[in-house]
């Protein structure tokens, strides 16, 4: 699976997010800067998308559902977003 960062704020809501450059992911920040660097240098171009999840908190629902649900759409979201993606 895609390696992603995870946050949650103080309101309960949360996020997962990660870096896609030409197919290869990155959760950090030191690793998309790698990755800018290879295809700037390889491909002579720096292209990369920062993709994020977001989820509002809902009332009567944990955390643990929310984080739940969350990756399961990020994993139905991984092949459609593939298409977009260079």
């Amino acid at each position: 699976l895609v390696p992603v960062n995870h946050a949650i704020f103080g309101d309960g809501s949360q996020i997962l997010f990660w870096y896609d450059f030409n197919g290869l992911t990155a959760a950090t920040r030191m690793r998309a800067k790698a990755y800018t660097i290879w295809n700037t240098l390889t491909r002579g171009r720096s292209n990369g998308a920062l993709v994020m999840v977001y989820c509002e908190r809902e009332r009567n629902i944990t955390q643990e559902s929310d984080s739940e649900e969350m990756k399961n759409f990020m994993v139905e979201l991984l092949p459609v977003l593939r298409r977009y993606l260079p």
